[in-house]
């Protein structure tokens, strides 16, 4: 019979069996806690930035809304400044014209009445 070798692994070659098998497994978790830990920070990195985006525009919007109700204002001020221009414009061109017919109608009052005149001169 052929003899079998016992083998009989020390105390110590099976604690450094047991260390590496627990430092792979604390390696995994480590890495897991990293990845976790980067994730984390990724995630609230891009929290942080949705959130100055969002109140970046809520600030735009406000103050985009106070700019419109100011032009609104300003336009309507400057629409009834205008509006006021084309009246008194409107009402200089008709005492113009007025005053032009009253001057027309003067001159030629007196031309008629010149010819009149020399009419009944010579008739």
């Amino acid at each position: 019979m052929p003899s079998k070798k016992i083998v009989k692994t020390s105390n110590a070659k099976k604690s450094q069996k047991q260390t590496k098998r627990d430092l792979k497994k604390r390696n995994k978790k480590i890495t897991i806690k990293k990845d976790n830990f980067l994730k984390e920070k990724f995630l609230s990195s891009t929290a942080n930035l949705l959130i100055k985006a969002v109140s970046i525009a809520a600030n735009a919007a406000i103050v985009n809304r106070e700019v419109g109700k100011r032009l609104n204002r300003r336009g309507k001020e400057a629409l009834t400044i205008v509006s006021q221009l084309a009246v008194d414009v409107r009402n200089d061109v008709k005492q113009g014209v007025r005053a032009a017919k009253k001057i027309q109608a003067k001159k030629n009052g007196l031309k008629n009445s010149s010819k009149t005149r020399v009419r009944r001169l010579s008739a």
